[in-house]
């Protein structure tokens, strides 16, 4: 048994008094939350929480223990502080998972005050979504994941986004009245980069894509140029909607929230701490 992730755990589990609530701090799932708290009783031989149905409360011999791995998690980040502030000091490369709007929106602005704090520290910015590969990122800014490469991210919610399909004013001129029942008619042109657009396929039974890319920026040129219509996220349109290259037919009622998500354990934390910092979020203690 991992004992130190076990207890940090049991410390989330206290602080919030749910299972729910630890699973969605922690990026994991209930099951396995409740594993871990389970493994923990079986390997000291004690009860550390009492269950009631839903509810759920910290047995005394649980608080006396709450206090202790306290101080031990205190103490362990202390010193995870240290070896972490040392390695800053060699590795001072950043690596932010990202599209370019998101990367626009979030990043860029920021980059000048970054650079104030870390004049010789690298920013390297991808939009590769291949997240068995994440160790590779320090920051992911992204919909929400719901993937086990993830799992030992911490995430903070930065706002929120929802689909929309998106033509252009030249492309529609063909389809005068009722533009919402022709749809299944025109040529889609699909991002399959994105989750969540067979929702909307589904809704208004669209036609098997014309044109499939996996890069955002090439479908929405491919619709700018009178190629058909496609669904992106709201962000990724904004900018073109509002100089009337795109227009919007229909938009999701279903809004996904968009997070932050970092490593802790990065040997470039302190880089991520000044990211977050700049972006207003809290950093996970």
């Amino acid at each position: 048994m991992d004992y130190l992730s076990a207890i940090k755990v049991f410390a989330t589990v206290a602080e919030t008094g749910s299972i729910r609530k630890s699973a969605k701090q922690l990026c994991k799932t209930e099951a396995a939350i409740s594993k871990k708290i389970k493994k923990l009783e079986q390997y000291l031989g004690v009860s550390l929480i009492s269950r009631d149905g839903k509810n759920m409360s910290i047995t005394p011999l649980g608080s006396k223990y709450l206090l202790a791995c306290n101080d031990l998690l205190t103490t362990f980040d202390n010193v995870q502080q240290i070896i972490k502030n040392e390695q800053a000091q060699k590795n001072k490369i950043l690596r932010v998972g990202c599209d370019q709007f998101l990367f626009q929106q979030y990043i860029l602005p920021k980059i000048v005050d970054f650079n104030k704090s870390y004049p010789k520290a690298d920013l390297i910015v991808s939009n590769n979504k291949d997240y068995k590969q994440i160790k590779k990122f320090d920051l992911l800014i992204d919909v929400d994941i719901n993937d086990e490469h993830v799992e030992t991210l911490v995430r903070k919610k930065i706002g929120s986004t929802s689909l929309v399909i998106c033509v252009s004013p030249n492309y529609i001129k063909q389809y005068p009245n009722k533009l919402l029942k022709h749809l299944s008619t025109m040529s889609y042109i699909q991002d399959t980069s994105l989750t969540g657009f067979s929702l909307l396929e589904k809704k208004y039974k669209l036609a098997k894509p014309q044109l499939l890319f996996d890069n955002p920026n090439a479908a929405l040129i491919a619709a700018i140029n009178n190629l058909g219509f496609t669904i992106a996220y709201d962000y990724m349109v904004k900018q073109y909607i509002e100089s009337g290259s795109l227009i919007e037919l229909v938009r999701s009622d279903i809004a996904m929230p968009l997070y932050i998500y970092y490593n802790k354990n990065s040997n470039s934390y302190l880089l991520i701490q000044q990211m977050l910092k700049l972006l207003q979020l809290n950093v996970h203690k």
